[in-house]
């Protein structure tokens, strides 16, 4: 999953008033504005992730990726892998009765009826059938669903309107006094 941004109408505003030789710098300070647009982004993406879900940062950022701008293409983009860890990860204890396990998932604890724990407590398990087996993995919440939602979504956009402004007039400001 990606987000896509429009920022031309910025870069427009921030270069009615430079000259032939100035606006060759144009590509390399977009590039540098872009990089570091997307960079911020996914910190802050990743904090509100980890703010809805209860997922710790450092699990979320090893399936975050990001792709930079280059001169020849000003693109960036956040990716989010697929990744829902099983409920075991979420402080999962089993409830005395074997009536289930709780666990900590989308910040909320809960009980998971019918569920327990297998492969030495790293995962939780519940019966699909009526029998023994069949036996199926419960998961948690879902990073690119999480990433898609309209919360996460709308701190993504709001962080790189902001951002992006500001970075692009740090490096053209940065880029003409070395002009100079």
């Amino acid at each position: 999953m990606t987000l896509k941004l429009d920022i031309r109408s910025d870069i427009k505003q921030h270069t009615r008033k430079l000259t032939k030789i100035q606006r060759r710098i144009l590509p390399k300070v977009q590039q540098q504005a872009i990089n570091r647009t997307v960079q911020k982004v996914r910190t802050e993406t990743i904090r509100e992730i980890s703010k809805i879900t209860g997922l710790k940062q450092k699990d979320i950022r090893a399936k975050m990726s990001k792709k930079l701008a280059t001169k020849l293409n000003l693109v960036g983009a956040i990716i989010a892998k697929a990744f829902a860890p099983n409920l075991a990860r979420f402080n999962a204890r089993l409830i005395k009765g074997a009536a289930g396990i709780t666990a900590k998932a989308w910040r909320v604890k809960r009980v998971y009826k019918g569920t327990f724990f297998g492969n030495k407590k790293r995962t939780v398990f519940k019966r699909t059938g009526e029998s023994r087996l069949p036996i199926a993995p419960v998961h948690g919440p879902s990073l690119p669903r999480t990433f898609i939602s309209k919360q996460v979504q709308k701190v993504m956009k709001r962080t790189a309107r902001v951002t992006f402004s500001k970075n692009f007039k740090q490096i053209l400001d940065f880029q003409l006094t070395k002009l100079r």
